[in-house]
């Protein structure tokens, strides 16, 4: 049986949505970083949350630009 790997989600506030996965149980793993020389900014991070499910919170810039998604 095929299983989800991990879903991600594009939001406009990372810092407050990331604070509400965490409040809700779910732990930071990772993030992804752009490069200095594109602006050395976050523009991902992960989280798996109390069932082990893996998650993105993903800010529109990058969606548009990595994954091509209209946003």
């Amino acid at each position: 049986m095929a299983k989800l790997r991990h879903i991600a989600m594009v939001v406009e506030d990372m810092e407050g949505e990331s604070k509400k996965a965490e409040a809700s149980g779910a732990v930071r793993c990772g993030s992804i970083m752009l490069a200095a020389s594109e602006g050395g900014r976050e523009t991902e991070r992960k989280f798996r949350d109390p069932n082990g499910q893996v998650f993105d919170l993903t800010s529109p810039d990058y969606a548009r630009d990595f994954w091509r998604v209209a946003v």
